[in-house]
């Protein structure tokens, strides 16, 4: 995406409510939400300019972490053993 401010304002301009408007975030990007006139949460972002992982804040990621599959609110398990990929 090369302009997100142009993008919100056709978003807008096609009755999206912006949730969050455009603003340059610590790791880099620029980026702003916007809800669609059915409910539906989007979010927008480019890349601005490059941040070292450590000057944002960035933690590695532990070995022992896991990644979980939630519908509907319900945990469904790990990614790995739940046979189901978040919609994204």
């Amino acid at each position: 995406m090369d302009d997100v401010d142009a993008i919100c304002e056709r978003a807008q301009s096609a009755g999206a409510e912006i949730i969050e408007e455009p603003a340059d975030q610590e790791y880099g990007g620029r980026r702003f939400g916007a809800e669609d006139p059915e409910g539906h949460s989007w979010w927008f972002a480019q890349q601005i300019r490059q941040v070292a992982s450590e000057d944002c804040g960035a933690v590695p990621a532990s070995s022992s972490a896991e990644s979980f599959v939630v519908a509907g609110g319900e945990a469904l398990g790990p990614l790995e053993e739940s046979g189901v990929w978040p919609n994204v």
